[in-house]
């Protein structure tokens, strides 16, 4: 079932989406009609929306309170929700919310647990892990698209220069977003989101333009046909035929050479933040793996290691939403970053261990706002060389987002303040 386009709006609030739900009036003009099953659904207190789907009228009205929009707060209240229904953006939506209504405790711990409330939070969390984001099969690649001179050239890049505007490139984001409006301008409603869908993005909209988007392009399903050769041709040229074209030879060298084996970087290119960052999302990026290589315990990793922290700074922000705080995006960066590295030659070892530092790079916020505890800590990071690897990510990230919130944050990685977490680490 096809949802029509929704320009920026959130798919859970109410009347949102475009179901063929029954509404209520319809629901009790049925229940009059068959007293039988009206007597047994009033018992049970289950009503029927669709054609053979059941919710539970208390448990809805439940979610209904706390701002969730009808047709979500049935598919939650059913005994048996369905969430292949929903697109990708659809289900990342719908856990933004639930994680908000457990986080602000919006409902109360017996309430959560008369919902089933975490159950099915994780059968929401199972769908959208289980989404392909590349389905072309390609020859394993190996992690060597840095030399020793890239590594050289980075390290000693100072990538705040750049500023605000972010890398400069043959064909700039704000090009490749003027022209896709232009493209999608042409296209009804309806056209619109089947596009939209295939390129697996979730468009921005200011005044009728693109102004961002979320997501990574999923090129393998653009194809070259009559239909969509110009569509082709744009994200052929964003992703395929661009260059990074800064003044620096030996720096765009190095990041070509990064942007022809994880193309998917180029969606991260002059990408904005939200306003604790002083810059674009490819500067902070860029600038935390330039720290970590700058930090001595870097050295003291092993090369396999080595090469699994490059690969979880450069993934680490993958997903991360435009010009908006997004609690959520270690999260989605994972479940994003586990598609890109099936394509390199890996191990599955070297593979969770990049994940899971993607997934728990937010360990020291977390930690030092006491969500997480000490002991939690150590589970994450369960030996010495992954607790090393974990706190120089997190010292080169705290020192990417802008000088003000690095100086703010300095004493959270302080001796004293991990020691608890060093204790527990080297103990176990």
């Amino acid at each position: 079932m096809k949802v029509e386009y929704i320009n920026n709006q959130n798919i859970c609030t109410k009347n949102v989406l475009n179901y063929s739900f029954k509404k209520d009036k319809e629901i009790s003009n049925d229940l009059k009609t068959y007293p039988k099953i009206s007597s047994k659904y009033y018992r049970s207190n289950y009503l029927t929306f669709g054609s053979d789907k059941e919710y539970n009228k208390q448990h809805y009205n439940k979610y209904i309170s706390v701002g969730l929009g009808e047709d979500c707060a049935k598919i939650l209240s059913s005994k048996k929700p369905d969430f292949s229904s929903l697109s990708f953006w659809q289900k990342t939506e719908l856990l933004d919310q639930l994680e908000t209504i457990k986080m602000c405790y919006l409902l109360t711990s017996s309430e959560l647990s008369e919902l089933g409330f975490d159950s099915k939070l994780e059968e929401l969390k199972k769908s959208i892990e289980t989404a392909s984001f590349d389905s072309v099969s390609q020859q394993k690649k190996p992690v060597d698209f840095f030399n020793k001179e890239d590594i050289e050239t980075i390290k000693n890049t100072d990538f705040v220069q750049y500023g605000k505007l972010g890398l400069s490139m043959l064909y700039t984001r704000q090009d490749f977003l003027r022209d896709l409006t232009s493209f999608i301008s042409k296209l009804s409603k309806k056209e619109q989101t089947k596009t939209f869908n295939l390129a697996n993005i979730k468009p921005i909209f200011e005044n009728e333009k693109i102004v961002g988007y979320d997501g990574l392009i999923k090129s393998a399903n653009i194809v070259n046909n009559d239909e969509i050769n110009e569509l082709y041709n744009i994200i052929n040229k964003f992703l395929v035929q661009n260059k990074v074209t800064t003044q620096n030879k030996e720096l765009n060298k190095a990041l070509n050479r990064l942007v022809e084996q994880i193309p998917e970087f180029i969606n991260v290119i002059s990408k904005k933040q939200h306003a604790n960052h002083a810059n674009t999302l490819d500067i902070h990026i860029l600038q935390t793996l330039s720290n970590a290589l700058k930090n001595p315990e870097f050295e003291q990793l092993d090369d396999e290691n080595k090469v699994c922290l490059i690969m979880a700074i450069l993934l680490h922000d993958i997903a991360k939403r435009e010009n908006m705080q997004d609690s959520l995006h270690p999260y989605y960066s994972g479940i994003f970053a586990k598609e890109i590295l099936n394509k390199f030659d890996l191990s599955e070892k070297s593979k969770q261990k990049i994940i899971n530092l993607i997934q728990n790079h937010h360990w020291l916020k977390d930690y030092s706002t006491y969500k997480l505890s000490a002991d939690g800590v150590a589970k994450m990071f369960s030996n010495p060389a992954e607790w090393k690897m974990a706190k120089i990510m997190a010292d080169a990230d705290i020192k990417a987002i802008s000088a003000r919130i690095s100086e703010l944050l300095k004493s959270s990685l302080s001796y004293e303040h991990l020691k608890p977490i060093d204790d527990k680490v080297n103990k176990a």
